[in-house]
């Protein structure tokens, strides 16, 4: 293989994993925006270990590319940035899930703020790669980084969700519960107000009992 040819496929490549990466990226996002909008029960074995795979996919990723790639200033202030973005921002959407009890088993989901910083840090890397684009980095920090960024974000906000559920203390003085799993701590459905104005009994009136007594 003659360098032109290879310099070629190589370029391909990148230009394949430019795409690619984004797109796989993008659709774990809004797999996980989708399903933990609706709630989930939360068991953190599982959580923390599919933060680990993606970070291992994304290391298996970036160490070829890092192998032949000579990281310039501009390198190393968008990956700065991009990582920054991924510790900053992860560690806060931990503080924004929601906690609460479902069928005497801890389950949580994501809050409005916490798709809003979904959303946030989606144009904060946009925003990145744009800057990457036209500052000419390198491939791996134009893209090939992102499945490393996501997991590592993940195990931020996940780490702190499980801090909260173990450590009570570290929650809001008054969790928010979502309206169809609103629950006792007991595990049985919270009574509402109809059900308790119908356990009440009804207060006779003043004019009530005189009749009453007056009655023979």
């Amino acid at each position: 293989m003659t360098p032109q040819v290879a310099t070629a496929a190589a370029s391909q490549g990148n230009t394949l994993s430019s795409v690619i990466s984004p797109a796989v990226t993008l659709a774990i996002i809004l797999l996980l925006v989708v399903t933990r909008v609706r709630g989930r029960r939360l068991e953190p074995a599982r959580l923390l270990a599919a933060d680990l795979i993606l970070i291992a996919v994304g290391i298996g990723e970036s160490v070829p590319v890092l192998h032949d790639t000579t990281l310039h200033g501009i390198d190393w202030l968008i990956g700065g940035a991009d990582l920054l973005d991924s510790l900053i921002i992860g560690t806060i959407r931990g503080f924004t899930v929601r906690l609460y009890q479902r069928d005497g088993a801890p389950w949580y989901r994501y809050g409005p703020a916490t798709v809003a910083l979904w959303l946030l840090s989606i144009l904060i890397r946009i925003a990145l790669a744009a800057i990457a684009s036209a500052r000419h980095a390198s491939p791996l920090i134009a893209g090939g980084d992102l499945l490393f960024m996501l997991g590592l974000a993940l195990l931020c906000q996940n780490l702190m969700v499980i801090r909260r559920h173990r450590h009570p203390q570290a929650r809001p003085s008054h969790p928010v519960e979502p309206a169809d799993a609103a629950l006792s701590r007991t595990g049985r459905p919270a009574p509402t107000t109809a059900a308790l104005t119908t356990e009440m009994p009804a207060r006779e009136t003043y004019g009530q009992r005189v009749t009453k007594s007056g009655s023979p």
